[in-house]
């Protein structure tokens, strides 16, 4: 295994027990309306339609005829600031919480999801008119009290919830294949008994001529979801977010675009010129998540132990990129740098996507839902006395969906993901994806920008990267909070050379992440990426818009200029090729390396460290890696040109987004 260091990384005291050091309040406190601001509201009108159903004897189930009545077996949604209070409150099912955009008032509103049946609803309608009135609530629904009086708006879950804004965005330009049909994603109310849940959705879906191609249910993640083919017609009904058909159907949570991967860009084959290396011993302790590699591929081969449980292999007849140039990655780093040991270890390798080859020879998932094929396949390696990779304790996915950028809804491979590594102690290092959208500025010409020097470009590109953060947003599964999210930051060992014209090097030795790494906030907004790792040099090209110009991140060839140096498909010519990529893909393959790196000097440093447990051996490298994170010196490039200044902080989260950066120099000398 590893060498030992000269300086240990962990040193395990003695335990010191301490009393919890006293914080700051961890949320605002929320606003409190009055009985007589709440029977005025939308609230109150709400319950007094319900009221006057109720009081005249009629079923409440009459009200699911009104797409905006409080009915029973209805998602409601409860716009307040209640999480205590709702907790504590009988007679309803939790379905989920999500934040909404605060306000002026509320600086953490949140929204709560509830389904009461009737006679829930009843008794929510009684508790409702005991507070209006000042009476005293029974004994056990005092928390009402706050429900009621935080409580901000009071609704059916409608059509213009379950396709979000960004949702519909990407639906906008969505087309159907050529047998007529568009593939959906329909998240599904997550219930304990699931099955008629289900089963309304199916009804609902044949109802418009759709078809089901495949469906998935985590209970432990509250997922359950359903991959789907419907008529083009049903997809303008959905865009038109019309009351009918899917759209309209209160089985279902969100519908969402299909799950399409980002991969990242590849150019320049080169000549290996590498020399063969030891090869590994001993049992895995990671493994990758990607697509079919080429195994055989003379930097791979006997370095591997692929596990095809979804049958993907013989599938995979076009070119075997990303998986191979991963692998690639984490086995032996960047093929440019000297000298860079190997991985004393193999490498477990599930195949979850495949090149179909073809025209259209983009890799791709098969027909499954990806928090599916990762439920199932972290199940088969840690589950049970059959498990076939019991000791993996990191798991690689340098994957992103680039149909959805987080906004506010976790998605669901996200939360699957959150529930495996808490269930199965794995540490998840995960890409944060690439956005490849122009950077645009105002006011300065292409004429006087190319004038400037380069530490001024830098800070002109910056502020227009600033400017764009809403478009630069990091891309599912990167918003998981259990997961480690990488970033890419702008360096290689590629050696510079000159530049074609109009085309820059924009943050050279600035410390920043490349021009293309996506940027957070993520869930509850929380700083991410947690960590940035080397992307490779991402140039970019000038060219004038407007009163200004726009510099356009480089796309095919953009490798060409710098880069990260991996493995690809071999050639008769060459079959020890190798390229150069970009890109966050190979950030979060660099990250991965060093924790597996960081385990070996671990275990070579302690004699014991190997009975620790998985789960907490897991944890301690994610604890390490995000330990050694430091301010790169875009910090302060950073605070100069987006601020904050005077001591405001109102722009914090724009900073850390920026350079919540890793002192990789710390651990790379393994």
């Amino acid at each position: 295994m590893a060498q030992i260091p000269e300086n240990p990384l962990l040193r395990f005291d003695n335990p010191k027990i301490e009393g919890r050091q006293p914080g700051k309040q961890a949320f605002a406190n929320p606003r409190s309306f009055t009985a007589n601001q709440q029977r005025r509201g939308s609230a109150g009108q709400r319950f007094r339609r319900l009221g006057e159903v109720l009081d005249r004897g009629g079923d409440p189930l009459e009200l699911r005829a009104d797409p905006n009545g409080l009915a029973p077996e209805r998602l409601l949604v409860f716009e307040a600031n209640f999480a205590r209070a709702a907790a504590n409150v009988p007679g309803l099912e939790f379905i989920g919480a999500e934040e909404i955009e605060a306000d002026e008032e509320d600086k953490n509103p949140v929204l709560y999801l509830l389904i009461p049946d009737a006679a829930a609803l009843r008794q929510t309608l009684s508790l409702w008119r005991d507070w209006l009135a000042g009476r005293g609530l029974p004994r056990g629904f005092a928390p009402w009290r706050a429900v009621f009086s935080q409580l901000r708006d009071l609704r059916p879950w409608g059509p213009k919830d379950r396709v979000t804004p960004e949702d519909l965005a990407v639906l906008a330009e969505e087309h159907a294949d050529v047998d007529g049909k568009v593939r959906l994603e329909l998240e599904l109310v997550f219930r304990a008994q699931g099955e008629a849940v289900e089963a309304a959705a199916i009804q609902a879906l044949q109802g418009v001529g759709g078809e089901l191609i495949s469906r998935s249910r985590v209970a432990g993640a509250g997922y359950h979801a359903l991959l789907v083919k419907v008529p083009q017609a049903e997809l303008d009904r959905v865009r038109a977010q019309e009351n009918a058909g899917l759209v309209a159907e209160e089985s279902i949570f969100l519908i969402r675009p299909q799950t399409v991967s980002q991969l990242n860009l590849f150019e320049v084959q080169e000549k290996s010129g590498v020399q063969a290396k030891p090869l590994p011993a001993g049992d895995p302790i990671a493994a990758i998540f990607d697509s079919v590699p080429i195994a055989g591929h003379p930097l791979l081969a006997n370095r591997l132990t692929v596990d095809d449980i979804f049958n993907l292999e013989p599938m995979a007849v076009g070119e075997r990129f990303h998986g191979t140039a991963m692998a690639s990655a984490i086995i032996h780093g960047d093929l440019n740098i000297p000298n860079e040991p190997s991985l004393d270890r193999p490498l477990y390798f599930v195949n979850v996507m495949y090149a179909p080859g073809g025209p259209d020879s983009e890799e791709r998932f098969p027909n499954r839902l990806p928090a599916d094929l990762f439920d199932e396949a972290i199940v088969r390696l840690k589950q049970g006395p059959n498990a076939t990779g019991p000791g993996i304790i990191v798991v690689n996915a340098s994957l992103g969906d680039r149909n959805k950028p987080f906004a506010i809804h976790i998605s669901g491979w996200a939360r699957v993901l959150d529930y495996l590594a808490y269930q199965y102690g794995v540490l998840f290092v995960v890409s944060a994806g690439n956005q490849f959208g122009d950077l645009n500025t105002d006011g300065i010409g292409t004429v006087e920008f190319e004038a400037l020097n380069d530490a001024e470009k830098a800070k002109i590109a910056l502020k227009a990267s600033g400017n764009a953060v809403a478009q630069r947003r990091i891309l599912s599964p990167a918003e998981s909070v259990n997961a480690l999210t990488v970033g890419g930051l702008h360096g290689d060992s590629h050696p510079p050379g000159p530049l074609p014209a109009s085309t820059f090097d924009i943050w050279a030795n600035t410390g920043l992440c490349n021009v293309s790494s996506a940027l957070g906030p993520g869930y509850g907004g929380a700083t991410k990426p947690d960590i940035v790792a080397l992307g490779g040099r991402h140039h970019v090209r000038l060219a004038p818009m407007g009163t200004g110009h726009r510099l356009t991140p480089l796309g095919k060839g953009a490798s060409a200029l710098g880069g990260i140096r991996v493995a690809v498909a071999p050639t008769p010519q060459d079959p020890n090729k190798t390229a150069r990529t970009i890109g966050t893909s190979v950030a979060a393959a660099l990250a991965t390396r060093v924790a597996i790196r960081a385990h070996d000097v671990l275990e070579a440093v302690y004699d014991n460290f190997g009975e620790i447990p998985g789960s907490q051996r897991a944890l301690l490298l994610k604890a390490l890696i995000v330990h050694c994170a430091k301010w790169t010196v875009g910090r302060d490039l950073i605070i100069e040109v987006l601020g904050p200044n005077g001591g405001k902080q109102h722009v914090r989260g724009r900073r850390t987004m920026f350079v919540a950066t890793w002192a990789m120099e710390q651990l790379t000398a393994m």
